[in-house]
């Protein structure tokens, strides 16, 4: 009796978890892609700010 309740039991708690983890693992994802694209804006603008500044002292 208690081997069926536990059975079932993790069955139902593996539900969750399984989906627990797919949202977890789509949210990292998205994240990752979101914050790379504000580190590769961030370095863009870095750049950009840099070059305009060499360009001002020379001409």
């Amino acid at each position: 009796m208690f081997g069926k309740l536990l059975k079932y039991e993790f069955k139902s708690a593996g539900k969750w978890y399984l989906g627990l983890y797919g949202i977890i693992a789509i949210l990292s994802v998205v994240l990752g892609l979101w914050i790379q694209t504000l580190v590769l804006r961030s370095r863009e603008d870095i750049s950009n700010s840099i070059n305009s500044a060499t360009m001002d002292t020379e001409g």
